[in-house]
């Protein structure tokens, strides 16, 4: 919810109207000096709606076991996480392909 309330922010600007900007140094740029826009303040206009709705689900079911019961007997069963259905994986294959990736960054210079 916050990237999506906030993914369209324009650039900062000081009181004259000028455009804002931060100095980075970046180490893929071995430090060199970068410019990089500020951009306005975020919004957090939706955590109140969010707290509200918190509130009023706790008032009404008291404990998440009952929140959770009335919710698979409205829907259902409640689905598997995404994780559950990806299934093991063998972590060094996962490894191994990390650190071709990293050496092959590293040999284009």
């Amino acid at each position: 919810m916050h990237t999506n309330t906030n993914a369209g922010r324009e650039q900062a600007t000081t009181e004259e109207g000028e455009l804002r900007w931060k100095i980075a140094r970046p180490r893929a740029n071995k430090g060199q000096p970068t410019a990089k826009p500020v951009k306005e303040t975020i919004a957090r206009c939706y955590l109140n709606e969010l707290f509200e709705e918190v509130v009023t689900l706790r008032l009404a079911y008291g404990s998440y076991e009952k929140a959770l019961r009335a919710q698979r007997d409205y829907h259902g069963t409640v689905p598997e996480t995404l994780s559950a259905t990806a299934g093991p994986v063998d972590k060094a294959n996962v490894v191994a392909k990390q650190r071709r990736r990293l050496n092959w960054r590293l040999t284009i210079d």
